[in-house]
């Protein structure tokens, strides 16, 4: 008996890879909206949602590090920026009067904070434009990263220590299981017990 309505998953498996990241940045700063990658790379290198990344001050960016609560969990994070985020705030820096409680990516057409309904506009028009795949989210973002912290072999610890998860089962539903990941559990099975 056919049902009514086609079955969604509870959970979105889509995500980002670093390529289509670099080329979603790359097309937003091409055209005048370097804040929207800004706001993507602090995302996606941060691990950390959308919402929260559109509302970093300078404040929240210490010595290299994101310190900040996040606004859903209410979590305490502090985050090492990566080298290329730290470069991005830094030429960011270069090019503008960085105030304590500014925001750090400041919508270009008002000088002011997105909110969430422009900043999900925006980020689909440059999705759009660097002709980018339908299915890819903004809020996809938080959880290629915890995917791609994964493939690198981190502990569930660790994760949690970049996505302020507090539940290892919570967290298990943003780290997607991977080729990659499989082959390094195997290798380390081999190397352990040959």
């Amino acid at each position: 008996q056919p049902t009514l309505f086609p079955y969604t998953p509870l959970f979105r498996s889509t995500g980002w890879h670093r390529d289509e990241l670099n080329m979603f940045i790359a097309t937003a700063d091409s055209n005048g909206l370097a804040s929207i990658g800004t706001i993507a790379a602090m995302a996606f290198e941060l691990g950390q949602r959308p919402s929260d990344c559109r509302n970093m001050t300078w404040s929240n960016y210490q010595d290299g590090f994101f310190v900040f609560k996040q606004q859903k969990t209410g979590a305490d994070m502090d985050i090492p920026a990566t080298a290329m985020l730290r470069e991005r705030i830094r030429q960011i820096q270069l090019l503008s009067n960085c105030k304590h409680d500014e925001t750090i990516a400041k919508y270009e057409g008002t000088g002011e904070r997105y909110s969430g309904r422009l900043y999900r506009k925006k980020a689909e028009l440059v999705r759009k434009l660097a002709g980018l795949d339908h299915n890819l989210k903004i809020s996809d973002l938080r959880r290629s990263a915890a995917t791609e912290l994964g493939d690198a072999g981190c502990s569930e610890d660790q994760l949690r220590s970049i996505t302020g998860h507090r539940s290892r089962a919570v967290l298990n539903t943003y780290v997607q299981t991977t080729r990659r990941q499989a082959e390094a559990a195997q290798s380390k099975r081999e190397a352990t017990y040959g």
